[in-house]
């Protein structure tokens, strides 16, 4: 019976990767290629867990639904999605350099997307939107909310802090560049290795600030968590003392004359 209840889910997960292969492969829908990809990855995923339900019983996916839901991340962005995705960070990395161009007191004039100071002009590029680190960082916050967060609402506040870490971390990078270029050498933009391959060392930085606000985050999840399990013993009204035992009287036996 059990074998049973297996087969038919792993049918059913088996034949929908069939099926999304067939028609990726043998019908014309004329699709780009990211979308292409799509078909196949989820008909390998699809092939995957009928695998896994077939050999190991549903109770083990059940059991596992986090990693297996991490390989939906395997899946490209469709490219209208990723293209609004990028033009939001660019955009939005652009407001912090603006922020951070002010505390540093330089003099410079803001066009759009462009920036111009006395010695050199800066202008925030498709490609300093930071998409694979934003990428890097999204994975990081889902294990790192998985392992040391209980709640979901933990979880997910971790998860949305993702969006202005990357912000952050485009502007800090872009305005240390500029400060260099604008106050040493112009050649820390257009020829050095801390910008063309620097991206590691703010990323890092990043990290620092994630999980700063990841162990922020787990104490005042301690913190609701400890005041919600003592909560019902604040308000049970007092147990009374017990009472004491009765004195039950015992009958003196008298001896027969």
């Amino acid at each position: 019976m059990a074998a049973n209840l297996s087969v038919i889910p792993a049918t059913v997960a088996a034949g929908g990767g069939c099926a999304v292969l067939l028609i990726s492969r043998f019908f014309d829908l004329k699709l780009n290629p990211i979308v292409d990809l799509d078909f196949l990855i989820l008909s390998f995923l699809l092939f995957f867990t009928g695998g896994t339900i077939f050999f190991f019983g549903v109770s083990l996916l059940a059991s596992n639904k986090f990693p297996w839901l991490l390989l939906l991340l395997l899946l490209p962005l469709p490219s209208s999605v990723l293209g609004f995705i990028i033009t939001f960070f660019q955009y939005g990395s652009a407001e912090a350099v603006d922020l951070l161009l002010n505390a540093t007191g330089l003099n410079y004039i803001r066009d759009d997307l462009t920036f111009n100071l006395p010695s050199i002009s800066i202008y925030i590029a498709r490609e300093c939107s930071g998409i694979r680190s934003s990428t890097a960082l999204v994975v990081t916050a889902l294990l790192a909310g998985r392992l040391f967060l209980k709640t979901l609402p933990g979880k997910i506040a971790l998860l949305l802090c993702v969006v202005p870490l990357t912000l952050l971390k485009n502007g800090i990078r872009i305005t240390t560049l500029t400060v260099l270029a604008e106050k040493i050498d112009t050649a820390w933009i257009t020829d050095s290795k801390l910008h063309h391959n620097g991206g590691i060392v703010f990323f890092g930085i990043i990290l620092l600030f994630l999980f700063g606000l990841l162990f922020a985050i787990r104490k005042i999840e301690s913190s609701i968590l400890n005041k919600t399990a003592a909560s019902p013993e604040r308000l049970s009204p007092p147990s009374s003392p017990p009472l004491p035992p009765a004195n039950v009287p015992v009958e003196a036996q008298g001896r027969e004359p």
